[in-house]
């Protein structure tokens, strides 16, 4: 189903589920765009993250996420499921456009 949403060949597809928690999530984003590589995983993998759109985030942000002992790569969407582990009201403070699923296991 995810294939037929595909409207050009350089937009990649993916699809993600935890059946535990009945969820099935499908996706198309444009390659190499902020939300290309989905899901996005915590480091002990109790939080997954489908996220689509973008989010326009300082450096300072991402440097108080380095500074809690998170790793993510430097450039695309990694840091948000990081945020989403340190703030209580995430999404809210996100500044952009976009829309998505967080798993909490």
């Amino acid at each position: 189903m995810v294939e037929t949403m595909r409207h050009q060949a350089s937009y990649v597809t993916g699809t993600w589920s935890d059946e535990s928690l009945g969820l099935y999530a499908g996706w198309v984003a444009h390659g190499g765009s902020f939300a290309d590589r989905m899901p996005l995983q915590s480091e002990q993998g109790n939080l997954a993250l489908v996220f689509s759109g973008e989010e326009y985030s300082d450096a300072e942000r991402t440097k108080g996420l380095n500074a809690h002992g998170h790793t993510f790569d430097g450039d695309g969407a990694s840091y948000l499921v990081h945020l989403a582990e340190e703030e209580q009201d995430f999404p809210k403070s996100l500044n952009g456009r976009f829309h998505g699923v967080l798993a909490d296991r």
